[in-house]
């Protein structure tokens, strides 16, 4: 005659009934046999490296960006500087005078940035060449 101990062997209906309680209740698949160090999503090794790319192309254009809008503002700020004369204080009529100073503005750091552009050029199709 078998000895009745405080905690009998669990037969199939306990087995059943704790995947209806507690924690398991929410897992459609039941419980989960998996070893606390797996790690089954884990992308690949493609997937790392197109990340990987991508962040280094946009950190790239970002600085790229970054480095033409300081220049464009350097040659705005020459334009106007030399323009200066161009602008005759108090003088009238007003609007005449800024005309031209605005014009003088425009020309100058179109002239500039067309200057800077050709030298970016040459020098990519430079390092293309190499």
């Amino acid at each position: 005659m078998p000895r009745m101990t405080a905690n009998p062997e669990p037969t199939a209906s306990d087995y059943r009934r704790a995947m209806e309680l507690g924690e398991a209740a929410g897992d459609a698949k039941g419980l989960r046999w998996v070893s606390p160090d797996a790690q089954p999503n884990q992308p690949s090794k493609e997937t790392i490296m197109f990340r990987n790319f991508v962040t280094i192309a946009f950190l790239a254009l970002t600085a790229t960006a970054a480095q033409a809008d300081t220049t464009a503002d350097r040659i705005q700020q020459a334009a106007q500087n030399a323009c200066q004369v161009e602008r005759a204080a108090g003088s009238l009529p007003a609007s005449h005078y800024d005309a031209i100073y605005r014009q003088c503005v425009w020309r100058l750091s179109h002239q500039a940035m067309d200057r800077v552009q050709e030298a970016r050029a040459k020098a990519a199709r430079k390092v293309a060449g190499n």
